[in-house]
């Protein structure tokens, strides 16, 4: 029994690896090279909320226990060097069980997730979840991901966990290179959809 548990535990750090390591340079693609105006009548404080993922945000959506710095992880897992011995699941106030869950969940929501531009989103201003709490949440049907309020990812999780009282449809979405001042490309919407929420891109520069 117990060459059953370790050959079971070696596995399943070994697909974190790959999911891990895949995952990467999608999420340096779409998330670090890339800034993002969300618009939604979800948010009811100013209908756009603005999304600035950095590098070191990437562990914490794997949920892991490393001695690395988020950075050197990241930079790991970009460079396909990431090894099951480089991250555990040791968490001071936490199961290894409860830990293994949470991690199981995320490396199944994370492949969707760094594609979320290419999907119809739904969003939820001030999201609440159990313990989690966020700013905003934008999700489908595969994936959640909360956000702070500087548009820094927070916590993923798997499937649709927002509230269907409070979550609309994002209708507008439009993005810029992060060393770019202006927000020139719609990804997600149209004309109508910029011109409906034009009046509350004021604080950003837009097209």
């Amino acid at each position: 029994m117990e060459n059953t548990k370790v050959k079971g535990e070696t596995s399943f750090k070994t697909r974190i690896v790959e999911v891990a390591i895949s995952c990467a340079k999608i999420y340096k693609k779409n998330f670090v090279e890339y800034d993002y105006l969300v618009c939604s009548e979800a948010f009811e404080t100013n209908k756009c909320v603005e999304i600035k993922a950095e590098s070191n945000n990437y562990l914490h959506l794997l949920g892991v226990n490393t001695n690395l710095s988020p950075e050197k992880f990241f930079q790991k897992c970009i460079n396909g060097t990431l090894k099951e011995n480089d991250f555990d699941f040791i968490k001071k106030g936490q199961s290894e069980k409860s830990i293994k869950g949470s991690v199981r969940q995320k490396i199944k929501a994370l492949p969707k997730m760094v594609n979320m531009f290419d999907k119809q989103l739904l969003a939820e201003e001030n999201f609440q979840k159990n313990k989690i709490s966020c700013t905003f949440a934008t999700a489908d049907n595969d994936f959640t991901i909360g956000f702070i309020e500087t548009g820094r990812p927070k916590s993923l999780m798997r499937k649709n966990q927002l509230d269907k009282t409070k979550c609309k449809p994002v209708e507008l979405i439009l993005r810029k290179k992060r060393e770019e001042k202006i927000y020139s490309e719609i990804i997600i919407g149209d004309k109508n959809a910029y011109v409906k929420y034009q009046k509350f891109l004021y604080k950003h520069e837009t097209l």
